[in-house]
């Protein structure tokens, strides 16, 4: 599930700030959780906040790269772009995530800007385009909500089963 994604991606960021706050604080020695700290909620959220601003602002930015590359080199190479991408952010936030610490959050919310290439947006963008150039004007409208229908079936499904992407 998306939700339950971004609760593990808010759970890593949580364990990076802890890990900053206890690098100028004395080691932990009460009982409970080490990073049940108020000062580490705050950097958590903050850092959990930036990174859903990036995320916005990128995939914004997603949609004029993407229908600049249908232009440019076809639909169908905008497409396979849009979808290869992805990969390599996920593939570069795992390294933030095994960085850890405040490099781990740094890389973890600049691999957004690697969404400017390539993104769920501009893909979800250039089948549109596709889908336009394949009907006939008359059937566009019906055949554009088809295929939202679709990717809204499909990401449900996604949800579902647990197989989700950010």
């Amino acid at each position: 599930m998306l939700t339950a994604l971004l609760y593990r991606i808010f759970y890593v960021f949580h364990l990076m700030e802890c890990d900053i706050f206890y690098r100028d604080h004395p080691p932990y020695d009460g009982l409970g959780d080490r990073c049940s700290r108020n000062e580490i909620a705050a950097g958590t959220a903050t850092q959990y906040s930036i990174l859903g601003m990036t995320t916005t602002l990128c995939g914004t930015i997603n949609l004029f790269v993407a229908g600049w590359m249908a232009k440019r080199y076809g639909p169908r190479m905008a497409l396979m772009m849009q979808t290869f991408v992805p990969s390599i952010r996920v593939a570069t936030q795992i390294v933030g995530v095994l960085a850890g610490g405040e490099a781990g959050i740094i890389i973890f919310q600049c691999t957004q800007l690697i969404t400017i290439i390539g993104g769920p947006v501009g893909y979800i963008l250039v089948a549109n385009i596709i889908a336009g150039e394949l009907v006939v004007p008359a059937r566009r409208t019906a055949v554009f909500g088809m295929l939202q229908g679709c990717i809204m079936l499909g990401q449900g499904i996604g949800y579902l089963s647990g197989f989700s992407s950010p």
